[in-house]
């Protein structure tokens, strides 16, 4: 499931010059996309479990100082901002981190990998989890893009 306030566009990803791309700009606050992970394993017996996916963030040369939020399940994860760059974050507490590794820069946009790590607990064995990002009012066209591929931990291992 992969559900975006605005259709998703063709432009580069970390391993192709043309694939489509659901994204979510630093407009007016109000665009939001979505989307389900994988369901943890019935048997996940880790305190920790990571969701990775592609994507990408850009367009350096729009106006700053907005963010992104990222949710899982409805609740707010962390904010993080542009980068170009590989970066982590980490939320207040400290149990949960972001991290983006960039693969590829083309032009004013970064692609590549985001992994995200959470207490296993906040989803539950043999469930899946809901995503979203949104971002900030700040009248810019800075972007947070998902590729919808479905093949990356099979195609990549061990990124991490």
């Amino acid at each position: 499931m992969l559900a975006s306030t605005a259709p998703p566009q063709p432009w580069y990803s970390y391993r192709q010059d043309r694939s489509p791309n659901y994204v979510v700009r630093q407009t007016d606050g109000r665009q939001t996309l979505k989307w389900a992970t994988a369901a943890v394993p019935k048997d996940w017996a880790h305190v920790r479990v990571t969701f990775v996916w592609a994507g990408g963030i850009g367009w350096r040369s729009q106006p700053g100082g907005g963010h992104f939020s990222l949710s899982l399940n409805g609740k707010r994860v962390l904010d993080f901002p542009f980068v170009q760059k590989t970066t982590s974050w980490r939320n207040e507490d400290r149990s949960a981190e972001l991290r983006y590794v960039v693969r590829r820069t083309v032009g004013e946009d970064s692609l590549g990998l985001f992994f995200l790590t959470v207490p296993a607990s906040r989803i539950g064995p043999g469930r899946s989890a809901e995503l979203a990002v949104t971002g900030t009012a700040q009248n810019s066209q800075r972007w947070f893009a998902v590729s919808p591929y479905t093949d990356v931990t099979a195609r990549e291992g061990a990124v991490y």
